[in-house]
């Protein structure tokens, strides 16, 4: 072979080889994205596990399991299929570093964020806990699911202030917290939403701990495996400091999590090593999932349980001595106990009370007391002739539905062991230890004190000091529930799905939507209240380039609101549903509007996108007709040429429309 022939070869081979590895690479490229589609498609199916019509009754707050759908969707790693949540134990450490470098303190001004609000609203709260290294029992600790750790010195002011320990912690779920009773500056806090119906919201990374009174946090690596730590309790035992830390596992993000470490866990060593000190269920196939945790004042640990992954071992007691023999306490129920929650009168530890949900009804269906220490009980039954906490609707605690394994809360008065608050969707209280009942607050109506529903946790301070947390953060009474404020002023933990802003120039106009807290609009400069616009989840929100005028939010799947004087008043604009009556797009349904045709777009399903004509006029609705592969998840209204709509399906494919808003569109896919 000459030279000239030579030097073409070496010119072709590499163009040749090119050639024949881009259509390889562009076949696995496709086949991933089936195979996602197929999962996908899938995984959304599995989640509807209650009828259209049931589900239609139900708000997010009592679905839990549809917003970790959600966020799953979003945020899982295609090469795993699962939220690489493990990932932030890195990201927290270079988080930290970062923080502490020379670089980060002469970063440049214009990378600083300026907080909007709204400062008046928080978010779902189960962790808070009152300061032992205060005396006059002020500072509380409380800490968002997400939103991180927080604690004001002053929860008895009015607009407490509110201090954020550690933003990082907003993805990792603090559900649970406690102190060392030898020495309270050192304190745990647990990680893992295990809670909802029939999921769970967040897995979490175990424990974290610190020593110094909360300045500085520390990960306990030997708890990393402890997906949803439930609860924590420190007890002395004759001068050593033992933790006791209820776990459980659960389907999540298609895997099993934390299943081989379900059960109550203890530490005799500041939770260096554990072992576990709970029994197997009768089934024999794992140790019972303690879901509470409580302590009276004779240093009796109370412990309750909820079916575990196997679905064994619900509603279910045991108490202990020594923190290593456990007796389970002997009680009959006519049907399937579930969650169960219990509570010790501080006053006298032989009062103890507790509630047990059905996972039939997945209502609270008994109620549980003894006055001897757990020798004897008395059994009160819902749906009986039994005096129970129901509103005027006979609904347990103000549940209509069925959700008591997303919120319950339970505490007694510390002098009075007779006197209890209980909580689910609203507070009721009794005053004879259970023989009756009066509701306490409500969200609606005038009745009672307003108090946001799904209520997670409470304490009491005095027999008329209490605090209680709820899916829209801290509440306060200091006249025995008679009147109930918010403690919310800049305790700001609420979850925002989406943003959008004012087009005109120096505007502090912006919209937002947030979980279970609706949508709220703020305007002026630095953090501000907010004013609230629509009620329920807020989800997608636009507000139109051209004519600020024109506004839109959702609540759920295609439940659109519009406003057409600039975000003053709202209505009801638009809704679709499938041929079959049920809802379309996804729990938070991505949208987009185009301010120049006048066209709003949001996802429908795997095979179409709902178009809105003309949003100027009353809604007039067009069904495009695109093989996505999977529903849309983003959409953007190209900038640069006319009508042309971009279009991103959870899958990872990607879409050019041109002429969107006609009748003659035509479709590109462009994925690569």
């Amino acid at each position: 072979m000459n030279k000239k022939m030579k030097k073409i070869v070496y010119i072709l081979l590499p163009v040749l080889c090119l050639m024949l590895v881009q259509p390889t690479k562009n076949y696995f490229a496709e086949q991933n994205r089936l195979e996602r589609e197929t999962f996908i498609r899938e995984f959304l199916s599995s989640k509807q596990t209650i009828s259209y019509k049931d589900s239609k009754m139900l708000p997010k707050a009592m679905r839990p399991d549809l917003k970790g759908a959600h966020d799953y969707l979003m945020m899982y790693d295609p090469n795993t299929n699962t939220i690489p949540t493990e990932r932030m134990l890195e990201v927290i450490d270079i988080a930290e570093q970062k923080r502490s470098s020379l670089s980060y303190n002469n970063r440049l001004s214009e990378v600083n964020w300026v907080e909007r609000g709204p400062n008046t609203i928080g978010g779902r709260t189960r962790a808070i806990m009152l300061d032992p290294n205060d005396s006059s029992n002020k500072k509380l600790w409380a800490a968002g699911v997400t939103g991180g750790l927080w604690y004001t010195n002053d929860i008895t002011n009015a607009s407490p202030e509110w201090n954020m320990v550690d933003g990082t912690w907003g993805n990792l779920a603090v559900c649970s917290i406690d102190y060392d009773p030898n020495d309270t500056n050192i304190m745990y806090v647990g990680t893992g939403e295990r809670m909802g119906i029939f999921s769970t919201s967040s897995r979490g990374l175990g424990m974290w701990k610190t020593t110094d009174g909360g300045q500085t946090w520390s990960h306990l690596t030997s708890t990393e495996n402890f997906n949803y730590v439930t609860d924590i309790i420190v007890r002395d035992e004759s001068g050593t400091s033992v933790i006791y830390a209820g776990v459980g596992g659960h389907y999540y993000e298609g895997q099993w999590h934390g299943s081989e470490f379900t059960g109550l866990w203890r530490s005799t060593d500041g939770g260096q090593n554990w072992s576990q000190v709970m029994e197997e269920t009768s089934a024999g196939e794992a140790p019972y999932e303690i879901m509470d945790l409580d302590m009276g004042s004779d240093n009796r640990l109370w412990a309750a349980s909820r079916t575990n992954v196997y679905g064994d071992g619900g509603g279910d007691i045991f108490f202990s001595d020594d923190g290593i023999n456990w007796t389970k306490v002997s009680l009959t129920f006519l049907g399937d106990p579930n969650r169960t929650i219990i509570a010790v009168a501080p006053s006298d530890p032989n009062y103890v009370y507790a509630m047990i949900a059905s996972s039939d009804t997945r209502k609270i269906q008994w109620i549980v007391r003894t006055t001897d220490g757990g020798t004897t009980w008395t059994t009160y039954t819902a749906g009986t002739s039994d005096p129970f906490p129901v509103d005027e609707n006979g609904n347990v605690l103000g549940d209509a539905n069925g959700q008591a394994g997303y919120d319950l809360s339970l505490g007694v008065d510390p002098n009075d062991p007779n006197v209890v608050y209980a909580g689910e969707l609203d507070i009721f209280k009794t005053t004879d230890g259970g023989g009756s009942w009066d509701q306490v607050s409500n969200s609606g109506g005038s009745t009672y004190p307003y108090m946001h529903v799904d209520q997670q946790n409470l304490k009491t301070i005095t027999s008329t000091q209490i605090i209680f947390s709820n899916d829209g953060g801290i509440y306060y009474t200091d006249d025995a529930g008679a009147t109930i404020s918010n403690r919310n002023t800049g305790y700001n933990v609420s979850q925002f799905y989406s943003v959008a802003l004012h087009p005109d120039a120096g505007s502090q106009y912006v919209i937002g939507g947030t979980q279970d807290n609706g949508t709220w609009s703020i305007d002026g400069t630095g953090i501000q209240s907010g004013n609230a616009r629509v009620g329920g989840d807020g989800a997608y929100t636009h507000i139109d380039q051209i004519d600020p005028n024109y506004q839109f939010t959702a609540t759920t799947y295609n439940n659109i609101y519009r406003s057409t004087n600039g975000g003053q008043s709202w209505s009801y604009y638009a809704n679709h549903e499938s041929t079959a009556g049920g809802d379309t797009g996804f729990f938070i349904n991505p949208s987009t509007i185009d301010p120049a045709k006048k066209a709003f777009y949001s996802a429908l399903d795997a095979n179409s996108i709902l178009r809105l004509n003309n949003y100027v006029n009353l809604a007039d609705k067009s069904i495009m007709n695109i093989s996505l592969g999977s529903t849309a998840s983003a959409f953007k209204i190209s900038p640069h040429t006319d009508d042309v709509l971009f279009v991103g399906t959870s899958a990872g494919r990607v879409f050019k429309i041109v002429k969107a808003s006609t009748s003659s569109f035509s479709v590109e896919e462009i994925s690569g």
